[in-house]
Protein backbone atom coordinates (compact mmCIF):
# COMPACT_ATOMS: atom_id res chain seq x y z
CA UNK A 1 0.00 0.00 0.00
CA UNK A 2 1.17 3.64 -0.83
CA UNK A 3 0.75 6.41 1.66
CA UNK A 4 0.58 9.84 1.27
CA UNK A 5 3.92 11.30 2.27
CA UNK A 6 2.55 15.09 1.98
CA UNK A 7 0.84 17.94 0.52
CA UNK A 8 2.24 19.72 -1.65
CA UNK A 9 1.52 22.93 -4.57
CA UNK A 10 2.26 21.90 -8.31
CA UNK A 11 2.41 24.30 -11.03
CA UNK A 12 0.67 22.97 -14.23
CA UNK A 13 0.65 24.82 -17.43
CA UNK A 14 1.16 27.95 -15.71
CA UNK A 15 -1.15 27.97 -13.49
CA UNK A 16 -0.40 26.65 -9.52
CA UNK A 17 -2.60 24.12 -8.16
CA UNK A 18 -2.35 23.68 -4.04
CA UNK A 19 -2.92 20.91 -2.05
CA UNK A 20 -2.17 18.18 -4.14
CA UNK A 21 -1.44 14.65 -2.41
CA UNK A 22 2.46 13.51 -2.75
CA UNK A 23 2.93 9.86 -3.17
CA UNK A 24 6.16 8.85 -3.36
CA UNK A 25 7.50 5.77 -5.89
CA UNK A 26 4.17 5.87 -7.00
CA UNK A 27 5.38 5.51 -11.10
CA UNK A 28 3.18 7.88 -12.41
CA UNK A 29 0.84 10.85 -11.63
CA UNK A 30 -2.68 10.99 -10.15
CA UNK A 31 -4.57 14.16 -9.94
CA UNK A 32 -7.77 13.92 -8.23
CA UNK A 33 -10.94 16.04 -9.71
CA UNK A 34 -12.44 16.90 -6.44
CA UNK A 35 -8.72 19.13 -5.94
CA UNK A 36 -9.33 20.32 -9.46
CA UNK A 37 -12.77 21.35 -8.91
CA UNK A 38 -12.49 22.68 -5.56
CA UNK A 39 -10.90 25.62 -7.18
CA UNK A 40 -12.83 26.34 -9.52
CA UNK A 41 -12.17 24.50 -12.89
CA UNK A 42 -14.65 22.21 -14.71
CA UNK A 43 -14.07 18.37 -16.32
CA UNK A 44 -16.17 18.18 -19.76
CA UNK A 45 -15.46 15.13 -21.24
CA UNK A 46 -16.92 14.29 -25.17
CA UNK A 47 -17.24 11.32 -27.66
CA UNK A 48 -13.60 12.22 -28.99
CA UNK A 49 -12.00 14.92 -26.06
CA UNK A 50 -12.03 16.28 -22.73
CA UNK A 51 -10.68 19.06 -21.32
CA UNK A 52 -10.20 20.85 -17.91
CA UNK A 53 -11.08 24.46 -18.07
CA UNK A 54 -12.05 27.62 -16.38
CA UNK A 55 -13.90 30.46 -17.44
CA UNK A 56 -12.45 30.55 -21.25
CA UNK A 57 -8.96 29.15 -20.28
CA UNK A 58 -8.02 26.12 -20.80
CA UNK A 59 -5.96 23.79 -18.10
CA UNK A 60 -5.12 20.85 -20.38
CA UNK A 61 -7.47 18.66 -22.95
CA UNK A 62 -6.69 15.56 -24.66
CA UNK A 63 -8.64 13.17 -26.69
CA UNK A 64 -10.05 9.20 -26.76
CA UNK A 65 -8.36 6.51 -27.91
CA UNK A 66 -9.17 3.04 -27.67
CA UNK A 67 -11.58 4.00 -25.32
CA UNK A 68 -9.73 5.91 -22.45
CA UNK A 69 -9.35 9.72 -22.52
CA UNK A 70 -5.64 10.23 -22.88
CA UNK A 71 -3.33 13.45 -22.52
CA UNK A 72 -2.94 15.14 -26.04
CA UNK A 73 0.60 16.47 -24.53
CA UNK A 74 3.05 16.20 -21.98
CA UNK A 75 2.19 17.78 -18.73
CA UNK A 76 5.19 20.49 -17.29
CA UNK A 77 4.30 19.81 -13.88
CA UNK A 78 6.50 21.61 -10.84
CA UNK A 79 6.40 20.46 -7.83
CA UNK A 80 6.97 23.04 -5.20
CA UNK A 81 7.87 22.46 -1.71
Amino acid sequence: MLEVQGIRSILMHGKMIKNVSFVLNLGMNILLVIQIVRKGYTFEFNLNSWSIRKGFSTLIKGSVKNELYILDQVPSFKCLF
